[in-house]
């Protein structure tokens, strides 16, 4: 099992056992946040730090943990679209986090 299809099966439970349920409890306007980019947090840095330089990006961010981040963050806007036309009177919003950042 690869890293895309773990994130697939976490966003299919996120929709079935949260979203749904904060929507069946009456919310109409849901934040998702998405994933800041990890590979620039301090401690991850530190934790996974390597002597190979080619590792980090120019901002001496891992590289491996940011794209990990943003294909977490990819599935998970695709996920909301969905989410979107299954409850159309809601309003979902995507918090981007990671360009944010």
């Amino acid at each position: 099992m690869n890293s895309r299809h773990l994130h697939n099966i976490v966003l299919i439970l996120i929709k079935i056992f949260l979203f749904q349920r904060v929507i069946d409890f009456g919310a109409t306007r849901i934040i998702v946040p998405g994933n800041f980019p990890i590979g620039c947090i301090p401690v991850y840095v530190a934790c996974f730090q390597t002597n190979d330089t080619a590792a980090y990006d120019e901002h001496h961010c891992l590289k491996d943990l940011n794209n990990f981040a943003e294909i977490h963050n990819q599935l998970l806007k695709a996920s909301i679209k969905k989410l979107k036309k299954d409850y159309p009177k809601v309003v979902i919003v995507y918090g981007d986090y990671y360009n944010a950042y």
